[in-house]
Order: C-alpha cells, then structure tokens, then sequence
C-alpha cells in the first residue's frame, strides 16, 4: 500500500537513532498515521536542511522493506565514517 516503504525505511533509520524528516501537508490520514507510529519528525519546508533521499526501488514486502532500510543505514554509517566506496 501506499506509504508502507517510506514508512520502514524510515522506522529502520529512526530506530538506528537517525532523525527522519518530512513534509506531510496534504497526504493521507493512513500516512498520516504510519509517520507516527514510524516517530517520523513533520516540517513545514526543507529550508536550511541537509537532505539523504533514497531512490524508489519497489519494496512491497516487509522484508524488502527491512532490508532497503537497513542498506540504507549502513551506507549512511558508511559515508559519515569517510568511506568513500560508497556511491552518492
């Protein structure tokens, strides 16, 4: 459904003491809710903010989902170490 990957990559990151931001006017109340759950932080805008964003790869089951986000926490790690193998 709609929201479900956003939705566990961003509680992978978040339980990975990461803060995930995001703007939420006019979504869905189910999006509403699962950015919650998810403790994904609601701006107004992104002014003044350093931005990761992660491509859209179709991951439609839990386990993709889990894997996508904990790919992306690793590269994350990765990058903020200084490892350079990593493709930005």
């Amino acid at each position: 459904m709609p929201g479900d990957m956003g939705h566990g990559i961003a509680k992978v990151l978040v339980e990975n003491n990461f803060k995930v931001l995001t703007f939420l006017k006019g979504r869905s109340k189910r999006t509403l809710k699962l950015a919650n759950e998810a403790r994904v932080i609601n701006i107004d805008n992104f002014v003044n903010i350093n931005l990761i964003t992660t491509p859209h790869i179709g991951a439609s089951t839990n386990e993709a989902q889990l894997k996508a986000g904990l790919e992306t926490v690793e590269n994350i790690k990765k990058i903020l170490a200084g490892d350079s193998s990593v493709e930005i």
